[in-house]
């Protein structure tokens, strides 16, 4: 685990070095695509009031932005197992803003949230093989569950395709259940309704 992290962290910290505070630094075709992920990505949460949010993976906090665009006021925290990243977030929000961490972490942070989320996290294996990578993304969403109050939501490349790319990892949409369970809940959707090749899962609370 500790080389298939560090695989990840040098990946993204070479995309920002590249590309800055960008989409394109956080390894996004354009904003138009990385606001649209955003977009459905908190599509089926209430973000009402002032709700705690954990953003895994978190970048640059780019979400925190097109959350506190919309007039959510969120209470934000961030986490993502590069620390260019983490400080970049810290860079733009202020030192709470995020943490030095990964999922793996989250029990011992300590601290419960009403959801969790995860945009692009789970895209990028890179050379990690899919009997690895997959395992990952499963104990890291259930990780996810089990630190929030309402519900957790994550994106990642779908199997319904008409080509692959060998270092992204891809999740066939009929796994959600068995996700589901893993998690212990029985409530859950599989969004596959917008325009790119990924889909967003929601789980619930039960």
């Amino acid at each position: 685990m500790a080389d298939l992290l560090r695989a990840v962290r040098d990946y993204y910290d070479a995309r920002y070095r590249s590309h800055g505070d960008s989409a394109r630094g956080m390894d996004w075709k354009d904003e138009a695509s990385q606001r649209l992920r955003f977009e459905v990505l908190l599509r089926h949460l209430d973000l009402s009031g002032s709700p705690t949010l954990l953003d895994v993976g978190c970048g640059n906090g780019e979400l925190l932005a097109f959350c506190r665009e919309r007039g959510s006021d969120v209470r934000y925290l961030g986490i993502d197992v590069s620390e260019v990243m983490v400080e970049a977030c810290r860079r733009r929000f202020g030192p709470d803003a995020a943490l030095l961490a990964g999922t793996a972490d989250l029990a011992r942070l300590g601290r419960r949230f009403d959801y969790a989320v995860a945009s692009g996290t789970f895209n990028v294996k890179q050379d990690t093989d899919d009997a690895v990578w997959g395992p990952y993304l499963r104990r890291s969403v259930a990780e996810m569950f089990a630190a929030c109050d309402r519900a957790a939501a994550f994106n990642v490349m779908t199997t319904r395709v008409d080509w692959r790319l060998p270092h992204l990892y891809y999740m066939d949409p009929g796994e959600a259940p068995a996700l589901a369970d893993l998690c212990g809940t029985r409530r859950f959707l599989v969004d596959h309704s917008y325009p790119l090749f990924e889909m967003t899962v929601t789980l619930w609370r039960p």
